[in-house]
């Protein structure tokens, strides 16, 4: 399945959602080997293993290089894991107007334009919502998938 470059980061965002990622959902705990995956890509990303993503690491992740800026929540010129959480989170919950715990096909077109376009892909039970277990659920095959190429 190719996927939006965005949607391809998901797993690198969505490796340090917490229990609770939209208002009134949970999110299933990440198996040990999806976290590991997970955590994987984070340690390749962060090339000076310093636990911090910087602006010369993220010129090489396209839409974090991008966003960079607003990602430095705290404008110390690195992105930490919480900073990438808490901006996924944000996002997510920004998106979810009506606060029911799904993003609709509506709410992913007003603001998140690259979900919306991949949204279909990512529906996985084509019941026209995405819900974190979906979005989660596609980024973790992906994430399982870039493990394998190594």
């Amino acid at each position: 399945m190719k996927l939006p470059h965005e949607i391809r980061l998901l797993p690198l965002l969505l490796v340090f959602l917490a229990p609770a990622a939209f208002a009134q959902m949970t999110l299933p705990e990440p198996t040990q080997a999806q976290k590991q995956a997970l955590q994987q890509r984070w340690a390749k990303a962060d090339t000076n293993q310093d636990g911090y993503i910087d602006r010369a690491e993220a010129d090489a992740l396209n839409p974090i290089s991008k966003n960079f800026d607003v990602l430095d929540a705290d404008r110390d010129g690195r992105l930490s894991q919480a900073e990438m959480k808490n901006s996924v989170l944000d996002r997510l919950r920004a998106a979810d107007t009506n606060q029911n715990g799904d993003i609709d096909r509506a709410e992913a077109d007003a603001s998140l334009p690259r979900v919306a376009r991949a949204f279909d892909r990512l529906d996985l039970n084509a019941d026209g919502k995405l819900s974190v277990e979906e979005v989660q659920q596609v980024a973790s095959r992906f994430a399982g998938r870039r493990q394998g190429q190594r």
